[in-house]
Parts: C-alpha cells; sequence; structure tokens
C-alpha cells in the first residue's frame, strides 16, 4: 500500500503554513518540502537507494528533520545515533545495522573514531557538507509504501544490550494518528521539540504537526527559560516531557500558573513523582500522563483533556490504533486490578529488532513491563519484570518504594534495586539524589517509609548520591548503580 508523503502533503494543504521554527528561521511547509526534495536529489547521488540505511548523529535541527523524510521518500531509512553514546557504539551500531553512509552535525564530526562509511555534514557551513553535493537530476517520489522501514533507534539498554527497533513508515503515521484524535492540534498551534529527534517521542512530533498543519519549534537542548519566554510568549501551545524536564521548568517560572492560550503537556518516558502530580493538580495544568515504547513508536496509553485530575497516577487508556492486555503468569489476560505483564499489538508495533522479529504466535507484543488495568481501563505501570525482586517470598517493585519515597524532603530523585540476600533471598537497596546529603535525614526517611509500606519493603540500605546515573534523557542506568552497590560492599563501605 503507498501514501503521499505526509510532508507533502503538508505543502499542498498549508503550503504558507510554518512547519518549523529553528533560531531564527520560520520554514514553511512548502519550503520545507522543497528542502526534503533537494537532500533526496543529493543523497540520491551519493547511491542511496531503497533498502539502504543511513545514520544520523546529531542534535535537533531543520535539516536533520528534512533528512529524515527525505531518506524515506528514497525508500531508504535511518539509524539514529544517540548523541550521549560513544564513538565506540556508534561504530557498532552502524555495522549491526549495515549502514552505507552516516549524516553528522559538526559538532560531532571531530568526535568520530575512525568511521568505517562515509560521513557528510548536515550544517551548510562546513568543508564537508552535504549541500555541495550537486543534486541528481531526478524525480524524487512523492508517495511513500506504508510498510517501508523508516528508522531504526536503539534502546537505551537498561536491561542489557541496546536493540535495533525497526519502525515502518506506518508505525510512526498511526502512532500520531492516535495521538491527534486523543490530543487536539490544528493549524496555528505549535508543539515544542526539545526531546531529541533520536528518539520516538521526538520524531513523532514531526508527524503529529504535519498531519494537522501545525508547527514544530526546534530546541537543540531543552532550556526551561527559553521554554518559559516561548510558553508565556503564547508561541508554543504544546510540550512534550520527561518528568525531570517539566520540574525544571516549573521550579524556574517559580510555579506560576501557564497562560490560558497553553493547550497540553505531553509527559512520558520515566515515572512520574507523586510530588509532581499533587503540584500539576494545585497549578491546573494541562497535564496527560502517557506510556509509550520505542517498540510502539512513542505512546500506547495517553490520558485525554477530558480526563479527571483523579486519573494523574495512572498513564491513561490505550489510543486507537492500539491494543493493550495484562497478562498473567500464565500468559492469560488476567482481571482488573491484577499485576501482570503488559502486551501490546496494532498499527503502531514495530516490524521487529535487528535479527529477528519477537511477537508471540497471535501478534502480541509482551513488553516486560509490569501493569494493571482498572475497570475503567486505565494503566498504572507498576515497573520493570526484570526489576521485581522476591524477598521473603514477597513480590516487591522497586517502584512502589520509589513513590514513597519522591514525597520525603531533599530528595530529588531516587531508585530501588535488589540485591542478593541470604536470609531473604532479596532486599531492596535504596539510591537517593539530594541537592546535599545534610538536606536528606535518613532517620527521619526510614520512619517515613515504615509508616507506608509494610515491614518487608523498607530498604535496610540507602545510599545517598549527588547524581543518579541516567541513560538517555530519563531513565535511571540501575547497572551502574548494582555496579556501585558491589563495589561498595566488596571495600566495607558504610551504608
Amino acid at each position: 500500500m503507498k501514501m503521499t508523503c505526509l510532508l507533502r502533503n503538508a505543502a499542498l494543504n498549508w503550503p504558507d503554513a510554518i512547519a518549523l521554527h529553528d533560531g531564527d528561521r520560520n520554514i514553511s511547509y512548502i519550503e520545507l518540502e522543497r528542502l526534503i526534495v533537494g537532500q533526496a536529489r543529493r543523497l540520491k547521488r551519493l547511491g542511496i537507494q531503497s533498502g539502504d540505511r543511513v545514520g544520523i548523529l546529531a542534535r535537533n535541527s531543520a535539516e536533520y528533520a528534512a533528512l529524515l523524510f527525505a531518506v524515506s521518500r528514497l525508500g531508504a531509512s535511518t539509524v539514529l545515533l544517540n548523541v550521549r553514546h560513544s564513538p565506540r557504539e556508534w561504530n557498532d551500531m552502524l555495522a549491526e545495522s549495515q549502514a552505507s553512509l552516516l549524516l553528522v552535525d559538526a559538532e560531532h564530526h571531530s568526535t568520530l573514531d575512525s568511521p568505517t562509511i562515509p560521513v557528510w555534514v548536515i550544517d551548510d557551513d562546513h568543508s564537508d557538507s552535504i549541500s555541495r553535493i550537486v543534486p541528481a537530476d531526478e524525480t524524487i517520489p512523492r508517495d511513500i509504501d506504508t510498510e517501508w522501514e523508516m528508522t531504526v533507534t536503539f534502546t537505551s539498554g537498561s536491561s542489557g544490550k541496546p536493540k535495533g527497533v525497526i519502525l515502518t513508515y506506518v508505525n510512526h503515521y498511526f502512532n500520531a494518528l492516535g495521538s491527534n484524535e486523543n490530543i487536539p492540534l490544528q493549524s496555528g498551534d505549535c508543539w515544542l521539540l526539545s526531546l531529541p529527534l533520536y528518539h520516538v517521542g521526538g520524531i513523532s512530533i514531526l508527524f503529529r504537526s504535519a498531519l494537522a498543519g501545525s508547527s514544530a519549534h526546534i530546541m537543540r537542548r531543552f532550556d526551561a527559560a527559553a521554554a518559559n519566554v516561548l510558553i508565556d510568549s503564547g508561541v508554543v501551545t504544546h510540550l512534550s516531557l520527561v518528568p525531570t524536564m517539566l520540574t525544571t521548568l516549573l521550579q524556574h517560572r517559580d510555579y506560576r500558573p501557564l497562560p490560558a492560550t497553553f493547550k497540553a503537556i505531553l509527559l512520558g518516558g520515566a515515572p512520574v513523582p507523586t510530588s509532581l502530580i499533587e503540584r500539576a493538580r494545585e497549578l491546573k495544568l494541562p497535564l496527560l500522563t502517557s506510556y509509550g515504547l520505542t517498540e510502539t513508536g512513542s505512546q500506547v496509553c495517553t490520558l485525554g483533556p477530558q480526563d479527571s485530575p483523579e486519573k494523574l497516577n495512572t498513564s491513561g487508556r490505550p489510543l486507537k490504533y492500539r491494543e493493550l492486555r495484562i497478562l498473567d503468569v500464565n500468559g492469560l489476560h488476567a482481571s482488573a486490578d491484577a499485576v501482570g505483564e503488559i502486551a501490546v499489538r496494532g498499527e503502531v508495533l514495530f516490524k521487529g529488532y535487528l535479527g529477528g522479529e519477537i511477537l508471540d504466535p497471535d501478534s502480541w507484543f509482551h513488553t516486560g513491563d509490569m501493569g494493571t488495568l482498572d475497570s475503567d481501563g486505565y494503566l498504572t505501570v507498576c515497573g520493570r519484570k526484570d526489576d521485581m525482586l522476591i524477598s521473603g517470598g514477597e513480590n516487591i517493585f522497586p517502584r512502589e518504594i520509589e513513590a514513597q519515597v519522591e514525597s520525603f524532603p531533599g530528595v530529588l530523585d531516587c531508585a530501588v534495586i535488589g540485591v542478593p540476600d541470604t536470609k531473604w533471598g532479596e532486599r531492596p537497596v535504596l539510591f537517593v539524589e539530594t541537592a546535599a546529603s545534610a538536606d536528606c535525614n535518613l532517620d527521619e526517611l526510614k520512619r517515613h517509609l515504615r509508616e507506608r509500606l509494610s515491614r518487608i519493603k523498607v530498604p535496610d540500605t540507602i545510599i545517598v548520591m549527588d547524581k543518579l546515573s541516567r541513560l538517555g534523557i530519563s531513565k535511571i542506568d540501575k547497572a551502574r548503580l548494582m555496579d556501585l552497590y558491589r563495589k561498595r560492599k566488596d571495600n566495607h563501605g558504610a551504608d
């Protein structure tokens, strides 16, 4: 099945509407379409054709956005490299994906380590800029095969080696379509693009905007001060953030209410602290919590604007074009409010991983996340299946401990891991991030937890840190925390 490229459609329907704000540039949809076609012709001159893979290593920019669609117009796909990874990891991912070309911004060009494939720079003012390539004198297809592979995005690797997730054009399309049917978006609206384009959360903003004829305001790095100026001036109407970004944004504005012109904050990527939910209710923020995966192109469940603020402690209900089930230990449909593994399927579900698919016979993807569905169909995520620990015969999800710690004064962030214990089998160890160790009274924290949790769930060991290690923009690196714990234990460090 073929469909006209969304950006081509947007250029036909809203030619003069602004598609991208990038620094001091305002790029209309017709200008963006011309940029896409020009880059596609240059890539064609470099030999890129249907079935090829092209790596991109860069921060957000209009050039990055154009190249994503230019590559897809040739029937090729983009391998999206995380700028936080190392040169060795970039080379490994390019090799695993069999990419034939690498596009890189000037900032990261000098950090490459002996690349084995041709490299071109996406910035215009660089000596190796792709803009210096003479475009091929060929017509660029307007139509996209909906089953074509469009992106390869590597997971964060929180439970092992990062996996290359293959998403088709139709996966991205239906994810955006379901989102727009839940969160109204129209021409004249503007979504802040501060999530990186090497994450599905960033790419999905481009698709949503193209479907609605709205614009995206590109931010290379999240800047709370700049974001607040855009919000208060009415330029930006929608945000996609992870919890730490929203906390920083609200702190910077001294918790002033958002203007009435502002429409929605889509929040995901990590568990939402209880204190942040309470603050959102106080400020009457248009906050929409969500649950999503790289494997589904972004959102699976999201609250709707009509939902009660009392549901902010959930991740909402499944959007259109997705199905979700909670499976018990036997792989059967669990009853309401029962904890089980989250399984998803539908139009948004990925094609597979590099090296193979892992769907069950009925096309359900078992996510490895644990959760519950209430009687109204709202999802509550409990944590990762492989994070669950069994202590004294009782199942403990780190998230239920972390949720209680987050509300304690002086705690900026926290994480719980399970460690072996000769008596109990496993015990939870709590890591706490504070601005200063004196800000967090550990005796009071333990008392706080004893009042809210069963005794078996209260950690015996609490380790205070200035900063918790993270994977990407949101997830805490629990593998590193485990290494730190083992080193402390080997060195007989004080707990």
